[in-house]
């Protein structure tokens, strides 16, 4: 079954990513190999067409960014991402409008009317929902050889959307086309506690539209589903930013301590080769560092792999 997927990237982010150490996502790896199959059964599993993911993001606003390294982490993963999945992906930037704005004052039990105005920053992702709708119907009106649209969004804006791609079905019946099948993968955490404001629940109004519903991505999927630490770009590879790591202190702590005897592309090369059995440190043999550090043990495991070649690197030059 030929399929496309249509991806909120706000809303993947805040519903799946956000505090998380899966932030440098495969997406075509967590619908082709995780998703797609928990829905269907092994031998049918969907085809990705030519783009098959269509990624809908925003630019971060640098002024308004809490992190100062966000514009860049954000860069270089959108980066990473097109150089990886080449002619499987195609991202859409909209842009995000910050605006001062005067807004009710929460006071007590007071109605809003009659509370006292303060003036904030409204910060607002503009055109990304938009996009997202209007180019999954306009696939289903002009490719006949799509037989599946999967949406990836939690927003009752793409409600529109999901109705006219059921009323163009008709069309396509006459036209001699196969229908659309529309899934719907809601970007949320599976509920591990229902009071949780950070949990969103599947929009009913959405599901009721779609032919089939994925109520929540899980932790296993993104664990699976990570691209490689460092992605070739040129003369300027992609490497995850080590806040994004797994475990970004001990990685931290591990490219500080081989950044004493190496260049950073040496230390990168020290970590994706095998090393020789030590006596005392974790057998790292048959796994690469980069894989080993994706755990605490194994990340301490690589600190002390690494300190130990320091060490000796820096006895043998003297």
């Amino acid at each position: 079954m030929n399929t496309r997927v249509y991806i909120d990237g706000y809303n993947l982010y805040y519903g799946c990513l956000k505090k998380s150490p899966y932030k440098w996502l495969d997406l075509k790896a967590l619908f082709e190999s995780q998703i797609l199959p928990s829905v269907y059964h092994e031998n049918s599993t969907p085809q990705l067409l030519n783009q098959g993911i269509k990624f809908f993001t925003a630019k971060i606003v640098e002024k308004a960014a809490l992190d100062t390294n966000s514009t860049k982490d954000q860069e270089t993963y959108h980066n990473a991402l097109q150089k990886h999945l080449g002619d499987d992906l195609c991202l859409y930037e909209g842009y995000y409008a910050v605006n001062k704005v005067h807004v009710y004052q929460v006071q007590g039990n007071t109605l809003p009317r009659d509370c006292d105005r303060v003036e904030i920053w409204k910060l607002e992702e503009k055109q990304s929902d938009v996009n997202l709708a209007t180019e999954a119907l306009f696939d289903v009106v002009t490719q006949q050889d799509l037989e599946q649209i999967v949406y990836v969004s939690n927003d009752t804006d793409i409600a529109a959307s999901m109705i006219k791609v059921r009323e163009y079905n008709k069309i396509r019946v006459i036209q001699g086309w196969s229908q659309v099948r529309i899934g719907l993968v809601i970007p949320t955490k599976p509920a591990t506690d229902p009071d949780d404001e950070e949990t969103r629940r599947a929009n009913k109004t959405l599901s009721e539209l779609a032919d089939w519903t994925v109520k929540h991505i899980t932790k296993e999927w993104l664990e699976k589903s990570q691209l490689p630490h460092k992605v070739p770009n040129g003369r300027r590879p992609a490497t995850i930013p080590t806040s994004w790591h797994p475990e970004s202190e001990m990685f931290a702590l591990v490219m500080e301590e081989l950044g004493k005897v190496h260049s950073l592309s040496e230390s990168w090369q020290w970590l994706a080769t095998t090393k020789p059995n030590i006596d005392g440190l974790i057998d790292l043999t048959l796994v690469t560092p980069l894989d080993a550090l994706r755990t605490t043990e194994g990340a301490i495991g690589v600190y002390d792999h690494a300190k130990a070649y320091v060490e000796y690197k820096i006895n043998k030059q003297n």
